[in-house]
């Protein structure tokens, strides 16, 4: 598991780690740990040569509010473990969790350092940058519709962008890497 990975199922926002060994993820809500265990047990039976078919991308909602979760299951042939089947024989997959958020928290981190913004106005335009509209924003941070309108207007002027659209395109067209 990589350090991004830990600290993601440290949050506990749309996937919890049940046990730790062997490790065992399930999502939060019901419907979502269903379609979770349903397409690892078909992942697996794909690396078995027992099936031949694989869904794509599965999303994992978030209790937070952040953007969902997506996942890819990804059946690990026997032949690309040939070392491991030295010890071990069991059928492997690859779960690829990808957090869309996160590219636009790094992001918004780089505008804060380009043009100055507070740690709230951060938080506000990474939100944004996410997809979330301005009332799921005020609800994911606890803070009144108003406040946020108050952060977006101070972002937009410090950014010197005039709406949502422009300050979304703004965020992506940040490169993601080491801030500063």
């Amino acid at each position: 598991m990589t350090s991004n990975a830990e600290t993601l199922l440290r949050q506990s926002d749309g996937l919890v780690v049940v046990k730790s060994d062997p490790l065992t993820l399930a999502a939060q809500t019901h419907a979502d740990s269903l379609r979770f265990a349903a397409s690892l047990k078909q992942a697996l039976a794909v690396a078995k040569g027992e099936e031949t078919s694989l869904e794509g991308l599965m999303q994992i909602e978030r209790p937070s509010g952040r953007r969902a979760l997506l996942i890819r299951m990804t059946p690990l042939l026997p032949q690309t473990l040939s070392p491991w089947n030295a010890f071990d024989a069991m059928a492997h997959v690859m779960v690829q969790i990808v957090d869309p958020q996160a590219s636009a928290e790094a992001q918004a981190e780089h505008l804060r350092l380009l043009v100055g913004l507070s740690a709230a106005e951060t938080r506000v335009a990474a939100l944004l940058g996410g997809g979330l509209g301005l009332p799921e924003t005020a609800r994911v941070l606890g803070v009144s519709l108003s406040t946020v309108k108050t952060h977006t207007k101070r972002i937009f002027h410090k950014a010197d962008v005039h709406s949502s659209t422009a300050l979304v395109r703004l965020l992506a067209s940040i490169p993601i890497g080491p801030p500063g």
